[in-house]
């Protein structure tokens, strides 16, 4: 069909991919958007051609298989779509785990705070269940600093798993900005250096209020500012920060972003954990291929926007729909409906605007 051959001709001028491998990951890409699942078996169902469907999903177990293991230039390539070389980013790092059988599959990923949603940049796969360690963070940065110029990031915003002495002192050593949140039971000291907890620190803060506590004050063993914000809920939300720069707490609350990808990669979206596969391989070259989808669905949501294809505002003030489902939606539409080559076509001109990866890939 004419829409599959015009974006391979588009990726086959940005990357080093035999004919028939970026074929097949076109399809994929199709067929992922329009099936709305990882589940191969489905999906080859999806792919062009006369062959019968265990053809088809051996073709898509190849691919899989055969994708490199170093797919580090694939975040900040399609990352180009959305911010300029030399933008300033918010980096958030967060967990995404779900288990299959007894096989347990942990996502450390990192992703660019993106209008509302979190552009997936880089990730690794943790060999155990549960939190990362200092040593699985700082190598997942310094993957991402071969590609990103430090001085673009503006904040690296983590929740409460992300706490620790070391972590804390290799930010603050590799002048990288933090908003991380913190536990209410750490020790930390007063103005006169008595130890106390954070949550006594601002014990008297009302509902709806925050506070910046003056100075730097000690958390596990490393120099940090903080700041506190009391939540209509009651809860208290205490954020440390390595400068104050800006407000702490409304920074940190980018964070969220990353929270909305993990649903658009999984029940909002393609549903990531139906896959049977637990290969670490196989899972990254999944995850790869499903960041391509989810790219080209957030760039097609903020296409239409720029068009005057508006989303509708409810009337608590909320918009109806993302503007990654305002995206995926559309694609999904032309492609199930067979819309007209005038339609379709500048949805997959948008993929003009990447630049060749830094890295070329062969496959």
């Amino acid at each position: 069909m004419k829409h599959i051959s015009e974006l391979s001709g588009i990726l086959r001028t940005q990357l080093q991919m035999d004919k028939r491998k970026i074929d097949c990951l076109v399809q994929l890409i199709m067929a992922l958007i329009s099936f709305r699942t990882v589940n191969l078996t489905k999906l080859a169902d999806g792919l062009l051609g006369s062959a019968k469907s265990e053809s088809k999903y051996r073709r898509l177990q190849r691919l899989i298989a055969g994708w490199p293991k170093s797919i580090d230039w694939l975040g900040p390539w399609l990352l180009s779509w959305f911010y300029d070389p030399d933008e300033p980013i918010s980096l958030t790092m967060d967990r995404t785990n779900w288990q299959w059988g007894k096989s347990k599959i942990n996502f450390l990923v990192v992703g660019v705070v993106y209008k509302r949603m979190a552009i997936p940049l880089m990730w690794t796969l943790l060999p155990k269940a549960g939190n990362s360690n200092c040593s699985d963070r700082i190598k997942l940065l310094n993957r991402i600093l071969k590609y990103i110029e430090k001085s673009r990031i503006k904040n690296l915003l983590c929740d409460r798993e992300f706490v620790g002495h070391h972590w804390f002192s290799w930010l603050v050593k590799s002048k990288i900005p933090f908003k991380i949140r913190l536990k209410h039971n750490f020790l930390t000291e007063t103005s006169t250096g008595k130890a106390t907890t954070v949550e006594a620190l601002f014990y008297d803060l009302p509902t709806g209020q925050k506070r910046v506590i003056a100075g730097l004050r000690n958390i596990t063993g490393c120099k940090v500012y903080l700041t506190g914000s009391r939540l209509q809920s009651g809860d208290l939300m205490v954020v440390a920060s390595a400068d104050q720069e800006g407000c702490a707490i409304t920074l940190y609350g980018e964070r969220w972003e990353i929270e909305t990808l993990f649903e658009n990669l999984k029940c909002r979206g393609f549903d990531f954990e139906c896959t049977h596969i637990i290969d670490y391989d196989r899972l990254n070259a999944l995850m790869s291929i499903v960041t391509f989808a989810t790219c080209w669905a957030y760039r097609v949501g903020e296409w239409r926007i720029e068009h005057g294809d508006l989303i509708k505002i409810k009337n608590h003030g909320r918009p109806s729909r993302s503007l990654y489902r305002h995206g995926l939606d559309k694609i999904r539409a032309c492609l199930l409906q067979g819309a007209s080559w005038k339609i379709i076509k500048p949805l997959l001109k948008l993929w003009l605007l990447l630049k060749p990866p830094k890295l070329q890939v062969v496959l």
